[in-house]
């Protein structure tokens, strides 16, 4: 298993009494005006002014600015693991999976190609069973 936080690392003294404000307790997941969770809009008007400077900084026409979160990290993950292509298996969000875990968050960015883990009908959780086949059967297709 590979982990990379952003939160372990040393931060601005500004940047980090600004997190500790509430303002970086909650990812950002989405573009703007179509979050994923409601009270994102000062997040949101931050993203813009951050994204406008940044353009302008660097003469880009267009900038792409998130608050930190886990999702970097998880494509970080596939980045340092995986290749464009490959397979992985995932927990779905009925079971509380991540979306960057899947086609439409950084698995898909990154080009991999996912399949969601089968899940326990009579629970919360992923069928470890079941799990244990499907991986072999891909594993097996990844052979041929």
């Amino acid at each position: 298993m590979l982990q990379l936080k952003f939160a372990t690392n040393v931060m601005n003294p500004r940047a980090e009494a600004l997190l500790s404000s509430g303002i970086g307790s909650r990812p950002s997941l989405g573009y703007r005006g179509d979050k994923y969770e409601m009270g994102l809009e000062a997040i949101e008007e931050i993203e813009a002014i951050s994204a406008e400077l940044c353009a302008e900084v660097f003469d880009a026409k267009l900038a792409e600015i998130r608050v930190p979160s886990d999702a970097i990290a998880n494509h970080y993950g596939f980045m340092a693991t995986c290749q464009v292509g490959d397979r992985i298996i995932a927990p779905p969000a009925s079971v509380g999976g991540h979306v960057t875990n899947h086609i439409a968050g950084c698995a898909g960015l990154f080009g991999l190609r996912t399949k969601d883990a089968p899940t326990d009908a009579d629970g919360y959780t992923v069928d470890l069973d079941q799990l244990r086949a499907r991986a072999r059967r891909e594993r097996r297709k990844l052979k041929r």
